[in-house]
């Protein structure tokens, strides 16, 4: 089971955008492309999704804080659960 820290990514020149929802909660496992979490910037509504499958197991922030690039937005760690579900 190898861990890997998940980012904001790379979506464009902003600060400060607050995080609306949170979809995955601590402890969950999802699947590739699941929304972690949803963004709104006063342009647009973003839902990031999971770059790969696995068990979440911390986020950095809560519903309505501010993110700020490049930033550190959760953890995971692949299982074979986590494989079932990928695949």
């Amino acid at each position: 089971m190898s861990a890997q820290e998940i980012k904001v990514p790379d979506i464009g020149d902003f600060s400060d955008v607050p995080v609306i929802e949170i979809h995955v909660a601590a402890g969950d496992t999802v699947a590739a492309e699941d929304t972690l979490v949803t963004l709104e910037s006063d342009k647009a509504t973003l839902d990031l999704p999971a770059p790969v499958a696995g068990h979440y197991t911390q986020y950095s922030m809560v519903s309505y804080c501010m993110v700020t690039k490049p930033c550190w937005l959760c953890s995971t760690k692949r299982s074979a659960r986590a494989e079932i579900i990928a695949s």
